[in-house]
């Protein structure tokens, strides 16, 4: 900006208190200007030289037009909008405003920072202008700036700057007709095998080169930004419509299409993208994001790499929104509450116990079954709380209410609950809420639920079985059944699959598969229950070939917990039903099946 040589100009030469002041400002340390009210510089202080460094510019005399600052900052504002507003800021310095303020000074090598503050001398009315460099702080704020806009490992603006780009839209295009902005939601098909395969390290590399691609693919001026994990959303404006919108999509997904090669590894990538539209006026911008993430979704699970969002979502968007509303009201109010099957101790006929099925009850009193809202509750996350509804008042019917005889009874717990380790915790808590004996409760889980992560499981299993609390592995026989499953987990009970119960009676390989299972639990030491047993056949059979216990529809269906006690506790109401002789319970089941 001024060179290093320079100490002094005068043009005319200063009166004797302005002489005083030009060797005051001389010999400060920090960069200073003396000048006078009309823009002409007086003197500059020794301090430059550290200012300029080894930056090569003219001297002062020659870099200033006529000795005046004003009139070299205006004419260097013809090669450099940078020194346009440095100019307007000096004049208003010299006008009397005393100030101090931020501003950006284009020097040889780049834009520089300086805090620039000036005053006037009261003896002789010149102004002091000085430079206080904070360009290394301006750089370290832009740069958290940037962290907190952009994600780290690529590089894209993150989240934040989605829904502030689409604010924006929101605003630009009121009164703008014809053109729309599309927003494009994206996410690669099947990158959890990426990185189980082949490493998180190739996972990121893959994200790089997909972030790199998108750039490339997308025109200037579209918003390219990563939300996290494997999606991405492309911001379009400008578009005339669906099928402009549709060919944008098409030539994403052709550029991530293409072969890469990551570590030595060639790999093809594939996606799936939603797109919606955001017209002229809309404000809602969440839910533009929202739209094209379903539309994503719905082409994901069609395999037909896009699908715009339209009528059809959008009507499935607003039921989905309104019944999840519902559920997540109906677990708070109650509504949502376990109803109970009856366990049988098949040689005896007694009920020994009890499995807690959920139950919506709305308010007209119609029942919903789980199979109607369970799929609901697993995808948005409400399968945790209705869980711990559902074991709650199963605890308090077993303590306070109508099921005080019974001896056990089992809850369902889900994979978010054994993954996360919140089983341990509640059911800790509803043991000390209720004073439920925990020998009392068995707590079931999936074989998918503690293979999502064994080890995480199978220390939280153990935690639980330390309280004195019973496990069962449901559905056993489906899925990933192992020998190694009972061994590894802290098993108590093993349900046998209602899908091998229905065939028995057909003989073949599900009957030896259920003698197998039968054979093994016994071998072991543990309960065996059988699920879904509907008749007297499949009953005779499980009985033969040493089946303890089981449940199904021919022994009762699931009721209300005020139900489930009046059909099956003694007329002393303290005790489980009486046990019946085997002749006379065959007699009763042969008659419940021809009536």
């Amino acid at each position: 900006m001024f060179s290093q040589n320079a100490t002094v100009t005068v043009k005319p030469s200063p009166a004797p208190a302005s002489e005083e002041t030009a060797r005051v400002v001389r010999v400060l340390p920090t960069p200073t200007l003396l000048v006078e009210p009309d823009g002409v510089l007086i003197a500059v202080s020794d301090s430059w030289r550290g200012l300029l460094g080894d930056a090569q510019v003219p001297d002062v005399e020659v870099w200033l037009a006529g000795g005046n600052l004003l009139q070299a900052l205006d004419a260097a504002a013809a090669f450099n909008d940078g020194y346009a507003h440095v100019a307007s800021r000096l004049r208003a310095a010299l006008a009397g405003e005393r100030s101090a303020e931020e501003l950006a000074i284009p020097f040889p090598g780049g834009r520089r920072w300086f805090i620039v503050a000036s005053s006037t001398v009261a003896t002789s009315g010149l102004h002091v202008v000085s430079l206080t460099e904070i360009t290394e702080r301006k750089k370290a704020e832009a740069a958290l700036a940037h962290q907190a806009t952009h994600d780290a490992l690529t590089g894209l603006p993150n989240r934040g700057v989605v829904a502030e780009r689409l604010r924006q839209v929101g605003r630009h295009q009121r009164g703008v007709d014809a053109l729309e902005t599309a927003v494009l939601f994206l996410d690669l098909d099947g990158f959890k095998a990426v990185n189980d395969t082949h490493g998180h390290g190739a996972g990121d590399a893959v994200l790089s080169e997909v972030a790199r691609r998108l750039k490339t693919a997308c025109r200037a001026g579209d918003l390219v930004a990563r939300l996290g994990g494997d999606e991405f959303v492309v911001i379009a404006s400008g578009l005339t419509g669906e099928l402009e919108a549709l060919a944008y999509a098409d030539r994403l997904l052709s550029a991530i299409a293409l072969p890469m090669n990551v570590q030595d590894h060639p790999l093809s990538i594939t996606a799936s993208i939603g797109v919606a539209l955001s017209t002229p006026g809309d404000d809602a911008s969440g839910a533009v994001l929202r739209n094209a993430d379903i539309a994503m979704l719905k082409a994901k699970a069609q395999r037909s790499g896009h699908r715009i969002f339209d009528g059809v979502l959008d009507s499935a968007r607003r039921k989905r929104a309104d019944s999840t509303d519902a559920l997540r009201q109906a677990i708070t109010d109650g509504s949502v509450r376990p109803w109970f099957q009856p366990v049988v101790h098949l040689p005896s006929g007694s009920v020994v116990g009890a499995e807690a099925l959920v139950r919506w009850v709305r308010a007209d009193a119609t029942v919903v079954p789980a199979v109607s809202f369970i799929p609901l509750a697993e995808s948005t996350g409400l399968i945790g709380p209705l869980d711990r509804a559902v074991m709650q008042m199963t605890a308090e019917a077993m303590t306070e209410g109508p099921l005080r005889w019974l001896p056990r009874c089992s809850v369902n717990a889900s994979s978010l609950q054994i993954a996360s380790g919140l089983i341990v915790d509640e059911v800790a808590e509803v043991l000390s809420s209720t004073g439920l004996d925990p020998d009392r409760m068995i707590v079931e889980v999936t074989e998918t639920a503690v293979l999502s992560d064994p080890d995480a499981a199978r220390e939280h299993l153990r935690e639980l079985v330390a309280m004195g609390v019973r496990i069962a592995l449901d559905d056993f026989g489906t899925g990933y059944s192992s020998l190694s499953h009972l061994a590894d987990f802290p098993i108590d009970v093993v349900k046998l699959d209602r899908s091998f119960t229905s065939k028995i009676s057909q003989q073949g390989r599900p009957l030896e598969i259920a003698r197998a299972v039968v054979g093994l639990g016994s071998a072991l030491g543990l309960t065996v229950v059988a699920e879904g047993v509907e008749n007297v056949e499949q009953h005779d059979l499980l009985l033969a070939m040493g089946c303890t216990f089981a449940q199904g529809y021919l022994y009762g269906a699931a009721t209300a917990p005020e139900q489930f006690g009046a059909a099956y506790e003694d007329a002393e109401g303290s005790t489980p039903m009486a046990a019946a002789s085997e002749e006379r319970f065959r007699a009763d089941l042969s008659r419940g099946a021809d009536a």
